[in-house]
């Protein structure tokens, strides 16, 4: 029995390790799926930096090109550069140049308006003092004469005790014209 034992024993070590190779098998299956999927990446990846080298390369012999012909275009630059320089500071002369112009056209006009303005006003301000002093005159004349023609409040009174005198005077008989007489003749005290 001993022997079965062994033999048993034996096969279950066998079905144990199997199991594990079986695992370990799988394992290294995905492994090496995921493997060849880093491969076809990095495959891509690859291709992608040479495209981007190539294109690096012929920017390269472009810029070198281009640099070999940097004197003349900068030449070139600079003298497309002075002309538009000049051309644009002739332009903004001209520009500045005819504002100025209509500036100095519109000041003229302003400065005439002005003098006239002047002119009139000061005319104005003459005949309007001119106007005043004669009017002045019309109405002092006018207070003079209009005070000359009214009698005074004394004249009045004078008027109207000599009225009321006559009235007495002329009614009063012999005797009351007597006594009258006597007491206008009288000095007051």
């Amino acid at each position: 029995m001993k022997t079965a034992d062994n033999w048993t024993a034996r096969y279950e070590d066998f079905l144990a390790c199997s199991d594990r190779l079986t695992e370990e098998l799988d394992r290294f299956e995905r492994q090496m799926r995921a493997s060849k999927a880093m491969l076809d990446q990095a495959g891509k990846y690859t291709e992608h930096v040479d495209a981007i080298s190539k294109r690096i390369s012929g920017q390269v012999e472009q810029a070198q090109a281009a640099w070999s012909k940097a004197d003349d275009i900068a030449a070139q630059a600079a003298k497309v550069a002075y002309l538009s320089a000049f051309e644009g500071v002739k332009s903004s002369l001209n520009t500045v140049t005819e504002e100025l112009a209509r500036s100095i056209q519109a000041n003229n006009k302003a400065a005439a308006l002005l003098s006239r303005s002047f002119t009139q006003t000061r005319n104005s301000i003459m005949w309007l003092g001119g106007a005043f002093v004669i009017s002045s005159g019309l109405a002092i004349f006018a207070a003079v004469y209009l005070a000359s023609i009214r009698p005074s409040p004394t004249d009045l009174e004078t008027s109207l005790n000599a009225a009321r005198f006559e009235l007495i005077w002329n009614n009063a008989n012999k005797q009351e014209q007597v006594r009258l007489r006597k007491l206008l003749q009288r000095t007051p005290e």
